[in-house]
């Protein structure tokens, strides 16, 4: 089917069908053509000769070379034949070889590891050698053996003929007993592995302890630590590593007796005391460890029991990677508590005063072999508790046969008499605390006041004053105390009201009166102890003056310090009626003028000066501005102080208020003050009056704004927001040297100075001409006040400038060929010295003359078809100038020729015209043409035929005419 597909495509491609006999025959002919043209020479895979075929001389040898290139490490065999040319039969060569791979081998055939703990890693190392003279690719060949488990590193890799490999080998087994185990390695090409066989024994690990299957601890106290120690040895040739743990002992942290009775967690007086939540009992130091071959660890246990029984318990020892429990040893001991007693049962304290502490003695005894741990179980606080009691030794350790004193302090806290019960805990008895009772009476202390009247005498209304009272306390300890003032006037204060008098103390009170009405208020300051009045101390005070007050200074003078003027002054104040009646107010302003033979008012902002000197003033400088003037009892209104100046001066007021109280009639002052204040002008002094910029414009300068420092120092004695007002060219910029935002002050302190820098920007004009400017800086020094602070600023920019006169030149009508020349003036008008040069515009406009010439025609006559005909026409130039023309030819019936040339000046005699002469020509070319870089005139050339059949279309040529030549064309 796929040999009449391919026919089927050698028919489509050729176009014709072949014969199928002639193809095989062609086919079979090739094949045999190929076995005539092989020679059969030997050829063999691994098996090399050379030469093939020669020729040998008689009586003559020739060397044959056989070559051995095995491809694998097997033993190999051909059969050559030897064809002699004249013999019937062929010569026989048998050719044989083994070939030989890669050779591994181990640097020794075996490894005896000895004896190896079980379930424990050992690592050893071999050397894997290259014996052979080919690279060695070698694959470890994992062992399938259970029980058993080893590991090669590197698994896998290549060694150079010659070299040395180190191989790791892990190895970690868990069964028991002697193995033999053979480690395998595949080379590439080596039709045998590299054999190690590794030997040894898997052992167990023991441990033997120094005592006899038994630790005893005998008799021990409740709660005190007891150590024993033995020793723990290996056994076995390899290090163990082991972990100490008791059987059925508690998890938490040991507790002894010291640990216990340091707590904060004590229990109450009623359950005794307890241990911490399942403390452990025994511990074991070191717990965990490594031991070395045959060597030995000491152990210490340290038994602290919680529990009164006798004790049988277990201790085992783990070892790590091998098992729990492995070894164990057994733990025994008796728990006893050792009877302790107190003496005297009953403690006696007599009569204590309140809280003062009193200290008495009891004993603690311990007739037993065996140490006792006490603690007294600490009291209760509570508020309401008659008596507190505590000790210096709350806790400790009685030996055996012996005793303590314990000092117990109380604390009475309320009087009469007081019986408290002393609860003495024993380590181990929690149910049965011993009981002592403490038997007590309490009393006061003496306390004292220094004063037993205070007469505050006359007093200003709401003017708080004070007084000082001192509390005495002879006592040893701190007394508590309550002050109360009665009858509770609202006019008087004490402080502090409550406190405590330290122990032979005292503490210092302060009583203040602020009457609030003009008349006599009286009351007394009584003190407690507890809840008994102990004493009391008088007090008494008038009222005088008025209940009008402000919410800031007013009297009795008032200093407004320094003020700007043609700018109004305003302070407000807020006036409320403090006091219990309406007052009907009226404000008033004079002129001060202090008291002869006194001293005036002081101030500060002048010094005292004659009165000569200064000018009489006809009206007060300030007035008050009040919206009411009657206000009620609680009544609060705002009163405006205000005050102008249009000079500088310095002033003194005198304001007072009269005011009527109940009666509107009767009037009285009841505040009084002077008001004093400065006013004066602001002013500054600046560095400059003036600032002067020249900017020169050389060709490689680059125009940049310019700056000068201006400096502005505060000379008054306020400070000052300067608003800066300025126009371009010029800018008002900050240390910085930026520009400052506009509309924002720059605020200047007394007497400092504030460093500013003018710019002056060249470039503000870009016509690149000379210019100058004039402009002025304007300084408000206060924002409203119409003294302005004015610098003069100039700048100058001078560019290389040229003057021409005149700017026109005429030159009229000039004979073509001739010169006219004109004078120019050139005046340097900057301080700059200019170079210069002439040169015109390349795209300036020029006027361009177009001249046309006559029409000229040329009668060609009658021309037979298919014959040509030749008539030559010259153009010349006779002029003084270059001409450029053009031709333009038309072939019309019954027309005329007509030239046209346009020139770029005028002609300047009929005789100078461009002339044309006729000659025969059948064609329009251009006989001479010269380039010029004018732009070419245009000349026309009609021609006319005598046959009305025969037309052609219009025809140009471009030329230029060189004076004087001439130009010819052919037609």
């Amino acid at each position: 089917m796929e040999t009449l597909m391919e026919e089927e495509k050698i028919r489509k491609v050729k176009g014709f069908c072949e014969d199928r006999i002639g193809i095989l025959k062609s086919m079979v002919e090739e094949e045999v053509a190929k076995v005539q043209q092989d020679p059969m020479l030997f050829s063999d895979e691994v098996f090399f000769i050379e030469p093939l075929e020669g020729e040998i001389g008689p009586h003559c040898s020739a060397e044959i070379k056989v070559t051995f290139k095995p491809l694998k490490a097997l033993k190999y065999q051909s059969m050559a034949y030897c064809n002699i040319s004249g013999r019937e039969s062929r010569m026989t060569l048998r050719l044989k070889g083994e070939g030989q791979g890669p050779l591994l081998e181990f640097s020794c055939p075996s490894l005896n590891l000895g004896k190896i703990l079980v379930d424990t890693l050992h690592v050893c190392e071999v050397k894997l050698i290259n014996q052979g003279a080919l690279d060695a690719p070698f694959t470890y060949i994992p062992s399938t053996r259970k029980g058993f488990c080893f590991k090669f590193a590197p698994e896998e890799g290549i060694i150079a003929p010659g070299g040395i490999q180190t191989i790791q080998i892990s190895f970690n087994a868990t069964v028991l007993g002697m193995f033999e185990e053979e480690i395998q390695v595949s080379v590439a090409g080596s039709p045998t592995p590299a054999i190690l066989t590794i030997r040894g024994c898997v052992v167990e690990p023991t441990v033997r302890f120094s005592v006899h299957d038994e630790l005893s601890f005998g008799d021990i106290s409740f709660g005190f630590p007891y150590t024993k120690s033995f020793r723990l040895t290996n056994t076995c040739p390899v290090p163990v590593t082991f972990k100490l743990r008791m059987l059925d002992d508690d998890t938490q942290p040991a507790v002894n007796s010291c640990d216990q009775i340091h707590s904060d967690s004590d229990p109450s007086g009623t359950e005794g005391i307890h241990f911490f939540p399942e403390p452990r009992e025994f511990t074991m130091n070191p717990m965990q460890g490594t031991i070395l071959p045959q060597g030995h660890r000491d152990i210490k246990v340290t038994m602290c029991s919680k529990t009164v029984m006798e004790f049988c318990r277990k201790m085992l020892v783990d070892l790590e990677g091998i098992g729990e429990g492995v070894a164990s040893l057994t733990i025994t001991a008796r728990c006893l508590v050792p009877e302790l007693y107190v003496y005297p049962q009953i403690l006696l304290y007599g009569k204590c005063q309140l809280k003062e502490p009193y200290e008495r003695k009891f004993i603690i005894g311990n007739p037993t072999d065996l140490p006792g741990c006490y603690r007294l179980i600490p009291q209760k606080h509570e508020e309401d508790s008659p008596v507190l009691y505590s000790s210096p030794k709350p806790y400790g350790i009685v030996q055996p046969h012996s005793t303590v004193e314990i000092p117990v302090i109380v604390k009475v806290q309320t009087l009469g008499e007081h019986r408290t019960n002393v609860l003495v805990g024993v380590f181990g008895d929690e149910r049965n605390p011993r009981r002592i009772e403490l038997q007590s009476s309490g009393c006061l202390a003496k306390i004292c006041l220094s004063d037993r009247k205070i007469d505050f005498g006359e007093v200003p209304l709401l003017q708080p004053t004070s007084r000082s009272l001192t509390l005495l306390n002879n006592g040893l300890v701190p007394i508590d105390f309550r002050l109360e003032i009665n009858p509770p006037p609202h006019c008087f204060a004490v402080e502090p009201r409550e406190g405590v008098i330290p122990a032979r103390g005292k503490v210092p009170v302060t009583v203040t009166a602020a009457p609030d009405d003009t008349q006599l208020f009286a009351g007394n300051v009584q003190l407690f102890i507890g809840n008994s009045l102990w004493t009391s101390c008088a007090v008494e005070v008038l009222g005088t003056g008025t209940t009008i007050v402000t919410d800031k200074p007013l009297t009795p003078e008032l200093n407004l310090g320094y003020q700007f003027s043609h700018l109004p002054c305003i302070r407000q104040f807020k006036l409320t009626n403090r006091g219990n009646h309406v007052h009907w107010l009226s404000w008033k302003a004079k002129c001060y003028s202090p008291p002869k033979g006194k001293d005036q008012s002081v101030s500060a902002l002048s010094s005292p000066k004659d009165d000569s000197q200064s000018p009489k003033r006809a009206a007060p400088v300030f007035e008050v501005e009040l919206p009411t003037g009657t206000l009620q009892p609680g009544e609060s209104v705002d009163m405006v102080l205000r005050g102008f100046s249009r000079i500088p001066q310095e002033v003194q007021d005198y304001v007072f208020c009269e005011a009527a109280i109940e009666i509107p009639s009767h009037k009285e002052k009841i505040i009084e003050t002077i008001i004093t204040c400065k006013f004066i002008h602001p002013s500054i002094e600046a560095s400059a009056s003036q600032f002067s910029f020249r900017v020169e414009k050389k060709p490689s300068d680059v125009l940049t704004l310019q700056y000068q420092p201006l400096a502005l120092k505060n000379t008054c004695l306020l400070p000052l927001d300067l608003m800066l007002d300025l126009e371009q060219p010029f800018l008002v910029c900050d240390e910085d040297q930026k520009p400052l935002p506009d509309g924002q002050p720059v605020t200047v302190g007394v007497g400092e100075t504030c460093h500013l820098y003018i710019a002056f920007d060249p470039a503000y004009k870009l016509d690149f001409k000379s210019w100058k400017i004039e402009k002025v800086l304007k300084i408000d020094m206060v924002r409203g006040h119409p003294f302005v602070e004015r610098i003069t600023l100039r700048g100058e920019v001078h560019f290389p400038n040229l003057r021409i006169q005149p700017g026109t030149l005429e030159f009229g009508c000039i004979v073509a060929g001739t010169e006219e020349v004109r004078s120019l003036e050139i005046t340097n008008r900057s301080p700059l010295p200019v170079e210069y040069h002439w040169s015109f515009h390349s795209d300036s406009q020029v006027n361009k003359l177009r001249v046309n010439l006559l029409e000229y025609v040329l009668d060609m006559g009658p021309v037979l078809k298919g014959y040509t005909e030749t008539h030559t026409l010259k153009i010349t130039n006779p002029g003084q100038i270059y001409v450029s023309f053009q031709v333009i030819v038309s072939v019309l019936q019954d027309t005329v020729s007509k030239f046209t040339t346009q020139g770029r000046k005028p002609w300047s005699t009929p005789g100078s015209m461009p002339q044309i002469e006729n000659q025969k020509s059948s064609q329009i070319s251009p006989m001479t043409c010269h380039c010029s870089p004018s732009t070419p005139p245009v000349a026309s050339l009609l021609l006319a035929r005598s046959r009305p059949f025969m037309r052609s279309s219009p025809q140009s040529v471009w030329g230029i005419l060189r004076p004087p030549c001439c130009a010819g064309f052919l037609t």
